[in-house]
């Protein structure tokens, strides 16, 4: 039986990636929200920064970092807060060493974080927002 070859874009890849992340966070399956969300805003993040300039996770550090300066705080290198940013996001996909058997996280927080942060770079990368319904009301009730 021949190979069916499927051609598809990586910003469709990215939305089937988010929509299935509302529908796991709204069954409050946040490990499958998250892995699934931090794929479509690795995904499109890529995508608005080359467009813009700019993605959410540059955005996140700028903030990040805001309040370090805020309270007259020393800032930590940028890499230090973005691996602390994606650190339960990776955790979930690998197990690097073979000794991190077990995580502790708000998960809950990690997938509303994720979620967001993957919407907004689709609309980066798109200039325009998912024509889906749970989606929309999802990002909507988590960011109003």
């Amino acid at each position: 039986m021949p190979l069916k070859i499927t051609k598809i874009s990586k910003k469709e890849i990215a939305l089937i990636q988010i929509k299935a992340a509302a529908r796991h966070y709204k069954k409050k399956d946040y490990v499958s929200c998250i892995t699934l969300a931090g794929a479509a805003e690795e995904i499109l993040g890529r995508i608005a920064k080359k467009r813009r300039g700019f993605n959410q996770q540059d955005n996140d550090i700028d903030y990040t970092k805001s309040i370090f300066h805020y309270f007259k705080k020393d800032i930590p290198k940028t890499k230090s807060l973005i691996t602390n940013r994606n650190t339960t996001k990776n955790e979930l996909k690998h197990n690097d060493i073979g000794e991190n058997l077990i995580i502790e996280a708000d998960l809950e927080n990690e997938a509303v974080t994720f979620f967001v942060a993957a919407l907004k770079n689709y609309f980066d990368a798109s200039e325009e927002w998912p024509n889906d319904k749970i989606t929309i009301d999802l990002f909507e009730f988590l960011t109003l």
